[in-house]
């Protein structure tokens, strides 16, 4: 089974493909998971779970060094790549204890529930675990191990789900604190199962090397903090929902998340996948450089518009089969969320990119004045439209952030001009597969519909030529990897989550 799964992979549309599969299993088994905890479980108590495991994310992530063009430069120069994963694994595992010390002293200070408190204790441990669960995917995805971390993905999850079921079965009126503790086994397996994974030969060798985490940190520290400022502004929303609003209203916006991170996991994946190949292009590659990153963007545009669409256009009905009837006035701040997200995927692809060229000035700027735009809106918002303003403000915040830094990303010589013919062809075909849905959903269930939507979307892309002659088999042909080395992909979830 190793050496199957340790079988490397040099294109972006197999290794995104993998991923994606991976990601799509995982959410379907967490989306069950998910919706058993909010038929089960009351909508404030809902809240309560959705508001500690915000705060988790937020934080687990604003620590996240984001060295992933650091640490694969270590990796790739190094002749035992095991003794600097060894030493990220260790400086990841401290980081998830601060982390993890940060979230209880938060949620104690900020005078939140007994049970809150006592919630986010449990499951603040996740935050160590996922800590080490991505130092050591780091390794395998250095190494283009994607299927050993995409098996890993759905086991853990499986688990989780499993953990879940059992609870809500026992049929007694089981504590909130017990819900929680399923995601901590859920990166406790993951991590087994990959160190159980890494061959003998490259095994881990974790020790303390001072000089090797301060080297890492200066040459990333800019982008880090700016890495950290786009994940507090795009999931500050829900904190700021608990303390100016109601747990109830966070549990009816969390809904809308549990739709927009399947987007979220799309972006994360296709800018995952490219990023150490446009680090090896640069600066000597500029032509590879400009095609990776052109295909990067056309994928992303199109994955991004097509899923929103889909979404936009059925949301009641998905929301409502999924969740019950009671969350069905979630829609509108669901489909907002779902568009912000869709916009985030220029804000993780430029992320990348400035990233891979060490191009520190004028991101973090960026997104801490949108961390700020989020917030001043939100004050206003908040208090006068509860969770549909927030939503709202989502959008327009991400509108700003995407903006700004793709005219950041495009004064870097080797992206050229953007592919303004693609994005054009992109937006021409959405209107048309819209209207397929609306006329399709009068006469056939809504998945059904919906599924047709986005056949009809990109048969659209096809005929139109979105990559040119060829449609999207010439997009599917020419999105490959850089053949540079045998290191060409990006640690699993160096880019700023959504």
């Amino acid at each position: 089974m190793r050496s199957i799964l340790l079988r490397p992979q040099a294109s972006i549309v197999n290794a995104s493909g993998l991923i994606m599969v991976s990601r799509g299993i995982s959410a379907v088994l967490g989306y069950a998971g998910t919706i058993l905890l909010v038929k089960h479980l009351a909508t404030p108590v809902w809240g309560q779970y959705a508001l500690v495991f915000s705060l988790l994310g937020l934080i687990g992530v604003v620590a996240d060094l984001q060295m992933g063009r650091a640490v694969f430069r270590a990796l790739s120069q190094d002749p035992s790549p095991g003794t600097v994963a060894g030493s990220y694994f260790v400086l990841r595992g401290l980081v998830g204890i601060a982390s993890y010390v940060a979230a209880v002293l938060f949620v104690v200070c900020s005078g939140y529930p007994e049970l809150v408190v006592l919630a986010t204790v449990i499951a603040g441990l996740d935050l160590i675990a996922g800590n080490l669960v991505g130092a050591v995917a780091t390794f395998f995805t250095s190494e283009r191990w994607f299927a050993a971390v995409a098996v890993s993905m759905i086991l853990g999850q499986s688990v989780q789900l499993g953990c879940l079921v059992l609870l809500a079965s026992s049929g007694r009126d089981v504590s909130l604190l017990y819900y929680v503790v399923p995601a901590v086994i859920n990166d406790v397996v993951v991590l087994g199962f990959l160190l159980w994974m890494i061959p003998k030969i490259a095994r881990l060798k974790p020790l303390i090397d001072v000089g090797a985490w301060g080297g890492w940190l200066r040459e990333v520290a800019v982008l880090s903090v700016g890495g950290a400022l786009t994940v507090a502004y795009t999931r500050i929303d829900s904190i700021l929902l608990s303390k100016w609003d109601s747990v109830t209203s966070v549990g009816f916006y969390s809904v809308g998340y549990k739709f927009a991170d399947i987007l979220g996991f799309l972006a994360l994946t296709v800018s995952g996948v490219v990023q150490a190949s446009l680090v090896n292009s640069w600066p000597g590659g500029a032509e590879e450089f400009h095609r990776i990153f052109r295909h990067a963007f056309i994928v992303s545009m199109c994955c991004a518009a097509g899923g929103a669409l889909v979404f936009c256009l059925f949301a009641r009905e998905a929301i409502v089969a999924a969740f019950g009837s009671r969350y069905g006035a979630s829609t509108r701040s669901a489909q907002l969320l779902v568009l912000g997200e869709a916009l985030h995927f220029i804000t993780v692809l430029c992320f990348v990119t400035l990233q891979s060229v060490g191009r520190n000035r004028g991101y973090p700027f960026v997104v801490m004045s949108g961390l700020v735009l989020n917030v001043a809106l939100n004050a206003v918002a908040i208090p006068r439209y509860s969770y549909e303003g927030a939503a709202a403000v989502t959008v327009l915040t991400e509108l700003a952030v995407a903006s700004a830094l793709l005219l950041l990303v495009t004064r870097v010589p080797a992206v050229g001009r953007l592919p303004w013919r693609s994005f054009f062809v992109m937006s021409c075909s959405l209107i048309p597969a819209a209207l397929v849905g609306r006329a399709a959903a009068t006469v056939i269930i809504w998945p059904v519909a919906a599924v047709l939507t986005g056949a009809t979307f990109l048969i659209l892309l096809h005929v139109l030529r979105v990559d040119g002659r060829g449609g999207i088999l010439n997009l599917v042909r020419n999105a490959r990897l850089a053949n540079t080395s045998a290191l060409e992909a990006t640690p699993e979830g160096e880019g700023p989550p959504s």
